[in-house]
């Protein structure tokens, strides 16, 4: 029996970040035997940064002597997690890679970076570019079609503007359209709160809606609804829940919001996505479209194949 890679997964406590990662070691274990501890980063700990930092200059200073250990990787996604890594790294000499663009200063660092293609990152020998970033795979159920799913994203000055009511207003066109349909509605941490009011009133109001807050939701709840549901809407600004929903073989609407940035790395991501079929616009369903690409992404096999591909190959089937 092949005896497991011995991982070391790093969590900063959000969720988004999380998943990347769980999506790497799922698909790691479809093709070898892992034993993966967990260390827990707490995000926001200035006396916890500040230590990492000063760790990290002291060995720029005085390298570390390695010990053996039994590590072989080291995977993680969120800035708050990049130092912790690459100092375990310089400890045991285990492999270590990110599945997110780290700050220049740490790229070379990493023996390996997860890249999306839409961060347009410079070409180097420790760089994989992904089409999105690596979701998790729900396991399959029987899809319902009586029933679909809304994903609300919200405010976020950097990239857009938010119009709740333009929302709520294309939501409102969608229910009308398929009235059969219960729509399960969720929101996400940056839904304004005149948005939640307004989905809390439609769901009292109508017995085709339920709404969840996302603070109501546990890990693996969005998974689930995945994978009972085909038809799955959501607003544009919600990049990593649009890449989910795609990588679980939904057919995925997109409700559109205001750009700040003509041309932008979200939107390029959505024109990909929208130009192979994996997903369509709410203007092309308007207009009657329906025609989608029958292969769902799965960008976290590509990224488990290129870890075992450049260092464990024999583990490949």
């Amino acid at each position: 029996m092949i005896n497991p890679l011995y991982v070391t997964a790093f969590f900063d406590g959000r969720r988004g970040h999380e998943k990347q990662t769980r999506a790497v070691l799922q698909a790691l274990e479809r093709f070898t035997p892992l034993s993966v501890t967990v260390r827990n980063v707490e995000p926001g700990n200035f006396f916890q940064a500040a230590g990492n930092w000063a760790r990290y200059g002291l060995r720029r200073i005085r390298p570390l002597k390695r010990v053996p250990s039994s590590g072989d990787l080291i995977i993680g996604a969120g800035s708050y997690t990049h130092i912790p890594m690459l100092l375990l790294k310089e400890e045991t000499g285990a492999r270590a890679v990110t599945c997110m663009t780290p700050e220049r200063l740490f790229l070379r660092r990493f023996d390996l970076c997860l890249i999306p293609r839409h961060d347009r990152p410079e070409g180097s020998d420790n760089i994989f570019l992904t089409l999105g970033p690596p979701c998790i795979r729900p396991a399959p159920q029987v899809r319902d079609l009586a029933k679909g799913l809304i994903l609300v994203g919200g405010r976020d000055p950097k990239s857009h503007w938010w119009s709740s009511q333009t929302t709520m207003d294309q939501i409102c066109s969608i229910l009308a359209a398929d009235p059969l349909i219960h729509w399960t509605i969720t929101s996400s941490p940056r839904t304004p709160a005149d948005m939640l009011v307004m989905l809390t009133q439609l769901a009292e109001e109508n017995p085709a809606v339920s709404f969840f807050k996302s603070e109501d939701t546990h890990l693996g709840w969005l998974e689930d609804r995945y994978a009972q549901t085909w038809r799955v809407w959501v607003t544009a600004d919600s990049m990593s829940m649009i890449y989910e929903a795609v990588s679980a073989g939904c057919r995925v609407g997109i409700l559109p919001v205001l750009w700040k940035k003509k041309r932008n790395k979200f939107q390029t991501s959505l024109e990909f996505l929208i130009e192979n079929r994996y997903a369509m616009s709410y203007e092309m369903w308007r207009s009657g479209a329906d025609e989608f690409n029958p292969a769902p992404l799965d960008e976290a096999s590509r990224c488990a194949q290129e870890i075992l591909r450049r260092w464990w190959p024999e583990r490949l089937p």
